[in-house]
Protein backbone atom coordinates (compact mmCIF):
# COMPACT_ATOMS: atom_id res chain seq x y z
CA UNK A 1 0.00 0.00 0.00
CA UNK A 2 1.24 3.76 -1.10
CA UNK A 3 1.44 6.34 1.59
CA UNK A 4 -2.04 7.75 0.42
CA UNK A 5 -3.20 4.49 0.90
CA UNK A 6 -1.99 4.15 4.28
CA UNK A 7 -3.65 8.21 4.52
CA UNK A 8 -6.62 7.11 4.23
CA UNK A 9 -7.00 3.78 5.77
CA UNK A 10 -5.46 5.30 8.96
CA UNK A 11 -8.49 8.05 8.47
CA UNK A 12 -10.96 5.55 8.62
CA UNK A 13 -9.77 4.69 12.23
CA UNK A 14 -9.03 7.83 13.36
CA UNK A 15 -8.68 11.23 11.23
CA UNK A 16 -6.66 13.31 13.31
CA UNK A 17 -3.63 14.67 11.81
CA UNK A 18 -1.14 12.86 13.80
CA UNK A 19 -2.54 9.34 13.33
CA UNK A 20 -2.66 10.15 9.81
CA UNK A 21 0.81 11.31 9.49
CA UNK A 22 2.30 8.56 11.56
CA UNK A 23 0.33 6.03 9.33
CA UNK A 24 2.69 7.57 5.98
CA UNK A 25 5.56 8.56 7.98
CA UNK A 26 7.51 4.66 6.55
CA UNK A 27 6.57 5.66 3.35
CA UNK A 28 8.00 8.92 3.81
CA UNK A 29 11.26 8.53 5.41
CA UNK A 30 11.83 6.17 3.22
CA UNK A 31 11.64 8.47 -0.06
CA UNK A 32 14.48 10.27 2.20
CA UNK A 33 17.03 7.89 2.14
CA UNK A 34 15.80 6.93 5.88
CA UNK A 35 15.15 3.44 6.19
CA UNK A 36 13.44 3.93 10.59
CA UNK A 37 11.37 6.49 12.08
CA UNK A 38 9.26 6.51 15.86
CA UNK A 39 7.89 9.65 17.88
CA UNK A 40 7.78 10.36 20.99
CA UNK A 41 3.91 12.00 20.37
CA UNK A 42 1.49 9.13 20.76
CA UNK A 43 -0.81 9.95 18.00
CA UNK A 44 1.48 9.75 15.77
CA UNK A 45 3.70 6.59 17.07
CA UNK A 46 0.26 5.32 17.01
CA UNK A 47 0.06 5.89 13.06
CA UNK A 48 3.33 4.22 12.60
CA UNK A 49 2.53 1.41 14.58
CA UNK A 50 -0.36 1.29 12.52
CA UNK A 51 1.43 1.08 9.40
CA UNK A 52 3.28 -1.46 9.99
CA UNK A 53 0.18 -3.61 10.74
CA UNK A 54 -1.46 -2.49 7.88
CA UNK A 55 1.28 -3.34 5.29
CA UNK A 56 1.39 -6.79 6.27
CA UNK A 57 -2.84 -7.00 5.99
CA UNK A 58 -2.97 -5.05 2.62
CA UNK A 59 -0.33 -7.35 1.01
CA UNK A 60 -1.71 -10.31 2.32
CA UNK A 61 -5.58 -9.76 1.57
CA UNK A 62 -7.47 -11.19 -1.44
CA UNK A 63 -8.48 -8.69 -3.05
CA UNK A 64 -4.72 -7.34 -3.52
CA UNK A 65 -3.50 -11.13 -4.40
CA UNK A 66 -6.18 -11.35 -7.46
CA UNK A 67 -5.70 -8.08 -8.91
CA UNK A 68 -2.07 -8.58 -8.96
CA UNK A 69 -2.27 -11.98 -10.73
CA UNK A 70 -5.10 -11.02 -12.98
CA UNK A 71 -3.10 -7.68 -13.58
CA UNK A 72 0.27 -9.80 -14.24
CA UNK A 73 -1.59 -12.71 -16.43
CA UNK A 74 -3.80 -9.36 -18.48
CA UNK A 75 0.15 -8.08 -19.44
CA UNK A 76 2.00 -11.07 -20.09
CA UNK A 77 -0.68 -12.02 -22.82
CA UNK A 78 0.61 -8.90 -24.18
CA UNK A 79 4.61 -9.59 -24.41
CA UNK A 80 5.10 -7.75 -21.27
CA UNK A 81 8.11 -9.53 -19.72
CA UNK A 82 7.71 -11.45 -16.45
CA UNK A 83 9.18 -8.71 -14.18
CA UNK A 84 7.62 -6.23 -15.42
CA UNK A 85 4.12 -7.57 -15.79
CA UNK A 86 4.86 -9.12 -12.10
CA UNK A 87 6.18 -5.18 -10.89
CA UNK A 88 2.98 -3.65 -13.16
CA UNK A 89 0.48 -5.70 -11.09
CA UNK A 90 2.07 -5.20 -7.66
CA UNK A 91 2.86 -1.36 -7.61
CA UNK A 92 0.25 -0.29 -10.42
CA UNK A 93 -2.41 -1.66 -8.85
CA UNK A 94 -1.49 0.49 -5.48
CA UNK A 95 -1.25 3.02 -7.59
CA UNK A 96 -5.16 2.75 -9.15
CA UNK A 97 -6.45 2.56 -5.88
CA UNK A 98 -4.77 5.24 -5.19
CA UNK A 99 -6.50 7.41 -7.75
CA UNK A 100 -9.59 5.92 -6.74
CA UNK A 101 -9.30 7.16 -3.05
CA UNK A 102 -8.11 10.49 -3.96
CA UNK A 103 -11.99 11.26 -5.45
CA UNK A 104 -13.13 11.41 -2.08
CA UNK A 105 -12.98 14.39 -0.27
CA UNK A 106 -12.51 13.53 3.29
CA UNK A 107 -9.68 11.70 2.33
CA UNK A 108 -8.08 14.25 0.96
CA UNK A 109 -8.66 16.56 3.64
CA UNK A 110 -7.36 14.24 6.02
CA UNK A 111 -3.96 13.80 3.86
CA UNK A 112 -3.28 17.33 3.14
CA UNK A 113 -3.74 18.02 7.18
CA UNK A 114 -1.56 15.20 7.86
CA UNK A 115 0.98 17.11 5.66
CA UNK A 116 0.41 20.40 7.11
CA UNK A 117 1.20 18.91 10.48
CA UNK A 118 4.52 17.26 9.12
CA UNK A 119 6.11 20.56 8.61
CA UNK A 120 5.51 22.00 12.12
CA UNK A 121 8.78 22.29 14.35
CA UNK A 122 6.53 20.88 17.30
CA UNK A 123 5.87 17.53 15.83
CA UNK A 124 9.63 17.59 14.11
CA UNK A 125 11.15 17.79 17.36
CA UNK A 126 9.24 14.28 18.50
CA UNK A 127 10.55 12.40 15.76
CA UNK A 128 13.77 10.14 15.71
CA UNK A 129 15.15 9.11 12.02
CA UNK A 130 17.53 6.90 11.05
CA UNK A 131 19.86 8.54 10.05
CA UNK A 132 19.06 11.82 11.51
CA UNK A 133 20.22 13.52 8.13
CA UNK A 134 16.74 12.72 6.13
CA UNK A 135 14.88 14.74 9.29
CA UNK A 136 15.02 18.68 7.85
CA UNK A 137 14.19 17.38 4.32
CA UNK A 138 10.46 15.71 5.16
CA UNK A 139 8.93 19.51 5.66
CA UNK A 140 10.02 19.95 2.34
CA UNK A 141 8.28 16.50 0.84
CA UNK A 142 5.18 17.48 2.82
CA UNK A 143 4.82 20.61 0.91
CA UNK A 144 5.64 18.71 -2.42
CA UNK A 145 3.19 16.04 -1.99
CA UNK A 146 0.49 18.65 -0.76
CA UNK A 147 1.63 20.71 -4.12
CA UNK A 148 1.24 17.61 -5.92
CA UNK A 149 -2.40 16.23 -5.29
CA UNK A 150 -4.09 17.38 -8.91
CA UNK A 151 -1.66 14.47 -9.81
CA UNK A 152 -2.43 12.00 -7.75
CA UNK A 153 -6.50 12.75 -8.81
CA UNK A 154 -5.23 12.15 -12.33
CA UNK A 155 -6.74 8.74 -13.91
CA UNK A 156 -5.53 9.10 -17.61
CA UNK A 157 -3.96 6.47 -18.02
CA UNK A 158 -0.96 7.89 -19.76
CA UNK A 159 0.04 8.94 -17.16
CA UNK A 160 0.03 6.30 -14.84
CA UNK A 161 2.20 4.23 -17.34
CA UNK A 162 4.69 7.08 -16.68
CA UNK A 163 4.43 6.99 -13.23
CA UNK A 164 5.13 3.52 -13.26
CA UNK A 165 8.39 4.25 -15.52
CA UNK A 166 9.65 6.78 -13.59
CA UNK A 167 8.93 4.38 -10.41
CA UNK A 168 10.32 1.08 -12.01
CA UNK A 169 13.37 2.48 -13.64
CA UNK A 170 15.25 2.18 -10.79
CA UNK A 171 15.38 -1.96 -10.99
CA UNK A 172 16.40 -2.86 -14.40
CA UNK A 173 14.47 -6.29 -13.98
CA UNK A 174 11.71 -4.98 -13.19
CA UNK A 175 11.23 -1.58 -15.30
CA UNK A 176 9.33 -1.29 -18.44
CA UNK A 177 10.52 -1.47 -22.03
CA UNK A 178 9.90 1.55 -24.40
CA UNK A 179 7.79 -0.68 -26.12
CA UNK A 180 6.16 -1.88 -23.07
CA UNK A 181 4.71 1.68 -21.85
CA UNK A 182 1.55 2.15 -24.72
CA UNK A 183 0.54 -1.69 -22.90
CA UNK A 184 0.91 -0.43 -19.02
CA UNK A 185 -1.48 2.85 -19.79
CA UNK A 186 -3.85 0.12 -21.72
CA UNK A 187 -3.91 -1.76 -18.38
CA UNK A 188 -4.51 0.93 -16.23
CA UNK A 189 -7.70 1.60 -18.81
CA UNK A 190 -8.68 -1.88 -18.91
CA UNK A 191 -8.38 -1.87 -14.71
CA UNK A 192 -9.18 0.95 -13.25
CA UNK A 193 -13.16 0.31 -13.24
CA UNK A 194 -12.09 -2.98 -11.87
CA UNK A 195 -10.32 -1.43 -8.85
CA UNK A 196 -13.22 1.38 -8.51
CA UNK A 197 -15.81 -1.27 -8.06
CA UNK A 198 -13.17 -2.75 -5.11
CA UNK A 199 -12.37 0.07 -3.71
CA UNK A 200 -14.76 -0.22 -0.63
CA UNK A 201 -15.06 -3.71 -0.34
CA UNK A 202 -11.06 -3.76 -0.11
CA UNK A 203 -10.91 -1.22 2.28
CA UNK A 204 -13.58 -3.40 4.43
CA UNK A 205 -11.83 -6.46 3.93
CA UNK A 206 -8.43 -4.68 5.33
CA UNK A 207 -10.33 -3.31 8.66
CA UNK A 208 -11.37 -6.58 9.60
CA UNK A 209 -8.26 -8.45 9.23
CA UNK A 210 -6.75 -5.26 11.13
CA UNK A 211 -9.38 -5.93 14.08
CA UNK A 212 -10.14 -3.28 16.61
CA UNK A 213 -7.54 -1.35 18.78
Amino acid sequence: MNFFGHACLAARRDPSAGFVLGAMLPDLVNMLGASRVSSTRAPTAAGIRFHHATDHVFHESQTFKELAHASSAWLRERAVSRGAARAVGHVGTEMLLDTCLSAKAPFLLSYREALNLGTHTAELEGLCLSPIEAAPNLPALCVALRNAIPQLRDQRPELIAARLVRTLARRPRLALKPSEVSVASDWAQHFTPRVQSVAEPWLREIESALGED
